[in-house]
């Protein structure tokens, strides 16, 4: 995101992926990312072969590692309790130059 030139003073929505697995618990934890006013999506995807089902969160924040970083242990913790994992994340890049992706997935940082 830095190599692209982001402005990370700039709040952005940035989409967080869990992968749980089952549809109750892919269910579940939707439940527990709205009643915090998030918006949450399922998706049975099958990327993750035992964990198919995908929860995207989208959480409205600023782009700091440790943001980033705070909100990801906060979805560990209720995926672990449901037999699931964080995947993920990714944002659109603010450089006023145009749009770029960023993301980070746990297989690249795995």
């Amino acid at each position: 995101m830095q190599r692209d030139g982001d402005d990370f003073t700039k709040a952005r929505d940035i989409d967080f992926v869990v992968v749980l697995p089952t549809g109750d618990a892919a269910s579940k934890f939707s439940g527990f990312c709205r009643q915090l006013g998030l918006t949450a999506s399922i998706d049975h995807s099958g990327c993750v072969k035992e964990l198919p089902w995908d929860v995207k969160v989208i959480k409205h924040m600023l782009p700091s590692y440790a943001e980033i970083t705070d909100f990801e242990d906060e979805l560990q913790v209720v995926a672990e309790e449901l037999g699931g994992r964080n995947d993920g994340w990714g944002c659109v890049v603010q450089n006023g130059k145009g749009v770029a992706l960023a993301s980070e997935s746990s297989e690249e940082t795995a």
